[in-house]
């Protein structure tokens, strides 16, 4: 077999010993998945050592999953919290299409891992099983108080959309030369999560009421519904979203029923079986800093 001018057979693959040809793709950090290995779903979906109660929002059962935080994180947004902000939206606007209504409400805990590679404030599950939770589920993770994130200077349109949005609710902002600096104290990520996680994961789920259930397929196969929702391309969703919870924020501010002060009912949490310690900051020792 004739070989081209300055072929060497002993000469080493460029590629041996890189990424390009495998290499350390073995050990590097993923989340685990138990999807088809006889597992019980998505990672986020994995939820342990949690207590469940339940509340009515405009007369009908709204079931919490509480799961208890790790070291160092808590929970910004109580139970009563969340129920006072769907409560002020108006009842129409959460009057959903028999049997894709909101279920529940998850106040997780993210792994370490997790919260590495797939930082996010909260999340929408489409159906739930999880205890009395049967159904549309919203997802608002624990916090680390304070939360210190920093975010590239380079950014595109939708990235510095989101940027300016967490500036605006962050208790301390700076930028130096690398990136954009944001210090986020408990009521910086109670305003995060409350006035803006919930009412943006709350829109995903009225567009897929009116996109999707009313329109035509009403009554069918649930994961057709979905496929159907997910066609759409994710920048218009998610626009559709953002521009629902801003509306809705804005009409609450201006009504005066958000912001409005922590609701912590220590005798009430007691009496549902939580423990107060999942939503209150630490206390710092007297004469430490």
């Amino acid at each position: 077999m004739q070989r081209r001018p300055g072929w060497n057979a002993t000469r080493r693959n460029r590629n041996i010993g890189t990424p390009k040809a495998g290499h350390g793709q073995d050990n590097r950090l993923v989340i685990p998945s138990r999807w088809g290995r006889g597992g019980d779903g998505p990672h986020w979906a994995q939820i342990r050592n949690y207590r469940s109660v339940r509340r009515d929002v405009h007369g009908r059962p709204l079931y919490f999953v509480v799961e208890r935080p790790r070291r160092g994180f808590l929970h910004p947004c109580t139970v009563d919290d969340v129920v006072a902000v769907l409560s002020a939206l108006p009842k129409e606007v959460l009057e959903a299409p028999e049997g894709y209504g909101l279920a529940g409400i998850v106040l997780r805990q993210p792994s370490r891992k997790q919260g590495i590679l797939e930082r996010c404030w909260g999340r929408l599950a489409w159906h739930l099983e999880l205890g009395p939770v049967q159904g549309p589920a919203i997802y608002l993770n624990a916090q680390p108080v304070p939360l210190q994130l920093s975010k590239s200077l380079r950014v595109d349109v939708e990235q510095e959309a989101e940027l300016h949005r967490l500036q605006e609710e962050a208790d301390e902002v700076h930028a130096d030369k690398r990136a954009h600096h944001l210090t986020f104290g408990l009521e910086g990520l109670r305003r995060v999560l409350l006035y803006r996680t919930l009412l943006h994961e709350v829109g995903h789920l009225v567009d897929f009421w009116e996109r999707v259930v009313r329109p035509e397929l009403l009554g069918g196969d649930l994961l057709e519904l979905h496929d159907a929702y997910d066609s759409r391309p994710e920048r218009e969703r998610e626009e559709v979203a953002h521009r629902f919870a801003e509306r809705w924020s804005a009409t609450l501010r201006e009504q005066g029923c958000i912001p409005f002060p922590r609701l912590v009912d220590l005798a009430a949490m007691e009496a549902d079986g939580l423990d107060p310690a999942v939503f209150l900051p630490p206390k710092v020792p007297p004469g430490t800093t």
